[in-house]
């Protein structure tokens, strides 16, 4: 059986989602993944969710079409960040680094195609835009970092 200091709790609050963490014996978190401490995963993570909240009002006909392709492409954002970061190498890293950029840029496809067929409103569509324009300037930032 596992003592009290081991348990499973529920932390991060400032997400949109929330992330298990581990509590020691001293009372400080444990993250099990390098992805967790990332800035970048978790923007990516909470502009995932920010799809996915407009993506729920797309009308039923899109089910299969752009609202799954926005919200997989938006899903594919911290997933690449978080399997580059179990990388051997940073070259393997900083390609994943790119596959994620890539996801961005797609995403941002898929959001104009949204506005046009009038499923965004302009200002939702501004603020995911400048969501998208910040996260990629910071997967860019980390990746020349790691050069």
């Amino acid at each position: 059986m596992k003592s009290a200091s081991q348990q499973w709790e529920w932390g991060f609050e400032s997400l949109a989602l929330r992330v298990r963490h581990r509590r020691t014996a001293n009372s400080e978190w444990l993250m099990a993944f390098k992805f967790e401490h990332l800035e970048i995963w978790k923007l990516a993570c909470e502009f995932c969710e920010k799809l996915h909240a407009v993506t729920k009002r797309f009308p039923k006909s899109e089910l299969f079409g752009l609202t799954s392709d926005l919200n997989r492409a938006g899903v594919s954002i911290p997933a690449n960040i978080a399997e580059g970061s179990g990388s051997d190498s940073e070259r393997e890293f900083k390609r994943y680094l790119g596959i994620a950029v890539k996801s961005l840029f797609e995403v941002v496809s898929h959001l104009f195609i949204a506005k046009m067929r009038g499923y965004l409103k302009d200002e939702e569509f501004a603020t995911l835009y400048a969501d998208a324009e910040t996260l990629v300037k910071k997967i860019k930032s980390f990746k020349k970092m790691l050069e």
